[in-house]
C-alpha cells in the first residue's frame, strides 16, 4: 500500500507541477500560446512578454504568486478565437484571459477579425519547509483527490522538444 501511495503521490504532483509551475519557463509558456493560436486556426502576428507582479527574489522565495504578461495580436474569425479561448482553457498550464480587443479588418478584401489578447500565467516558487517528523495527511483515495487528478489528466500539454525551432524577430521598444 505505500509503495502505491508514493507512486500516485509521484505521478499526480508532476501533473500539477505542470498546471502551476515553480519557475517562469517563458520559452515554454509561449511556445504553448503560439502552438494553441496556431492549433485554433488563428495567424500569429505579434507574440511578446513581460513580468508583472513582485520583483523582490526574496519576496518570490518565500512562496508569493509572480505572473507573466503574454501579449498575443493575431487574426482570424470569430469562431477561431472563441476556439483559441476553450483550448486555453483546457491547456495544462494555467493561463488567464486578462484582456481581449477585438475589430473587424479588411486585408486583401477579405473581412477579418484583428485581434489582441493580454494572457497571465501565474508561477510560484515554493520553497519546501517539510518536517519529516510531521505527518501529511492526504486520502488519494478521496473522491475531492481522484476529481482533481481526474479533471488535470484530461488537460492538454504542450511539451517543447530540443529539436524544434521557432523563428522569432527580435524588437526593442522604447
Amino acid at each position: 500500500k505505500l509503495l502505491d501511495f508514493k507512486a500516485i503521490v509521484n505521478d499526480n504532483s508532476q501533473l500539477f507541477e505542470k498546471a502551476l509551475v515553480g519557475e517562469p519557463a517563458v520559452p515554454q509558456l509561449l511556445t504553448q500560446v503560439d502552438r494553441i493560436a496556431k492549433k485554433s486556426g488563428l495567424t500569429v502576428a505579434r507574440l511578446s512578454y513581460s513580468f508583472s507582479g513582485i520583483k523582490d527574489e526574496a519576496l518570490l522565495i518565500s512562496g508569493q504568486i509572480n505572473y507573466i504578461d503574454v501579449n498575443l495580436s493575431g487574426l482570424g474569425s470569430y469562431a477561431q478565437m472563441v476556439d483559441f479561448m476553450k483550448n486555453l482553457e483546457n491547456s495544462a498550464r494555467v493561463i488567464n484571459v486578462e484582456s481581449l480587443r477585438f475589430a473587424q479588418e479588411r486585408i486583401d478584401s477579405t473581412n477579418v477579425l484583428g485581434m489582441t489578447f493580454i494572457l497571465k500565467s501565474p508561477y510560484m516558487y515554493v520553497k519546501s519547509n517539510a518536517v519529516t517528523d510531521d505527518p501529511v495527511n492526504i486520502d488519494i483515495t478521496s473522491s475531492l483527490f481522484t476529481n482533481m487528478a481526474a479533471k488535470v489528466k484530461k488537460l492538454t500539454y504542450y511539451q517543447i522538444s530540443p529539436n524544434e525551432v521557432i523563428e522569432v524577430k527580435e524588437t526593442t521598444s522604447s
